[in-house]
């Protein structure tokens, strides 16, 4: 990003901030697992007469034309923009109205956002300059992370399971013409394909063909698959909430002090993929994702700690939750509606195991005359992991979807 955009960008960012004359330091850039369609800069800005300083994250899409012809680039932008500054807005004046006086912080402060021909940005807080820092992708997170990530997931859906009682209006608009922007992007850009042979080969790897129970319980087809990363997530629309919709771990920022294991709070990152959905999308994706399902055997307990959240965040909003969305249906949901992450994983999984040197760079490779599929052949660090991770979240989903 040339000097130029960065100050455009700046002064977009401050001109409510009564700063007008600054210095600005380039902090660097991001890696690229954390940019695929965007290019990441952190900055500094320093008041030269106020010695005011700012640490912004300046968050800008890709140029290439041949990657926005090939993937939804410009779609995916502006679906975060509008989380920012229509979601986001409309959720905290429902909480102040209902007498919440601190609305939920689930996401870091954003100063601006714009929308031209060829070009979107976002602009944030830097939390890592407020002792906010990712977790090892590598690693399944520990229960101190994984508590406060259902617990705040608990939240927003209350928010939007309250906001759409209380004030369907209001709703309805924020869901107009809604896209469920994962399964979009991996139509657009002719991956589905890519998901039902990825889920498929890890099956056939870590499950025996004599392992016949297990199996009656992973019996998806190609177009199984299909439907489940797409139009399932249409299903019972009662029920639905504004999701995430993009649960991995590079999407969490943690906020350490002395103990890297107990994390004192959490900041989720990456809207682009949000959309409207059963809950246990949300769930499914991250708790396949993240956690290690061989230690949580039983997701009831996982997800006790995400309903009592929810119920009790519904309570403060004045909301039944036994009305609303009883534990009941939430059991009823995750049998229904966990394939979603248990599919996702086996491609989520090697992400995160994914050699730093491997990662693809989706605009180069376009700039090359790649094809997008292009960019997911590569291999993992550890396959024995890898395999591990894929077994034990099969195993999860197939016991679970029995035994709850």
């Amino acid at each position: 990003m040339c000097d130029r955009k960065i100050e455009e960008y700046i002064k977009l960012a401050l001109k409510v901030q009564d700063l007008t004359d600054w210095h600005v330091d380039v902090a660097g850039k991001a890696n690229k697992e954390d940019g695929y369609i965007g290019d990441i800069t952190f900055v500094r800005v320093t008041g030269k007469t106020t010695k005011k300083t700012f640490d912004l994250v300046i968050k800008a899409s890709k140029e290439s034309e041949k990657l926005r012809h090939q993937a939804p680039v410009k779609e995916a932008f502006e679906k975060e923009i509008f989380v920012y500054n229509e979601v986001k807005t409309a959720f905290d004046e429902f909480q102040r109205d209902k007498g919440i006086a601190a609305p939920l912080q689930i996401m870091p402060h954003c100063y601006a956002t714009r929308i031209t021909e060829g070009s979107e940005v976002l602009i944030f807080d830097n939390l890592k300059t407020e002792n906010f820092d990712l977790w090892d992708k590598t690693k399944p997170m520990t229960f101190g992370h994984i508590k406060l990530i259902l617990e705040n997931y608990g939240k927003w859906h209350a928010i939007s399971l309250a906001l759409k009682k209380e004030r369907p209006q209001v709703y309805g608009r924020l869901i107009k013409d809604n896209i469920n922007m994962f399964g979009y992007f991996i139509t657009k850009v002719k991956m589905l394909d890519y998901f039902v042979d990825i889920f498929e080969k890890a099956k056939n790897t870590v499950i025996a063909s004599d392992e016949t129970e297990i199996l009656t319980n992973l019996q998806f087809s190609g177009s199984d698959i299909i439907h489940v990363l797409t139009d399932m997530l249409l299903e019972d629309p009662d029920s639905h909430v504004i999701i995430h919709g993009d649960c991995w771990n590079n999407n969490f920022l943690f906020k350490f002090e002395d103990n890297p294991t107990q994390p004192l709070d959490v900041r989720i990152l990456d809207w682009q993929c949000a959309g409207v959905s059963s809950p246990v999308i949300d769930l499914s994706h991250f708790i396949y994702s993240c956690c290690d399902t061989g230690v949580y055997k039983n997701v009831r307990e996982l997800l006790a700690v995400y309903y009592e959240s929810l119920s009790q965040y519904l309570k403060q909003l004045g909301c039944d939750y036994n009305e609303i969305f009883p534990f009941s249906k939430l059991i009823e949901h995750w049998r229904r509606f966990s394939s979603y992450g248990m599919v996702l994983s086996s491609y989520i999984i090697k992400a995160c195991l994914c050699k730093p040197e491997d990662t693809p760079d989706w605009a180069d490779s376009a700039e090359q005359g790649k094809q997008f599929r292009d960019n997911f052949n590569y291999g993992v660090a550890d396959e024995d992991v890898y395999f591990t991770r894929v077994r034990n979240n099969l195993l999860h989903y197939a016991h679970n979807k029995n035994c709850l």
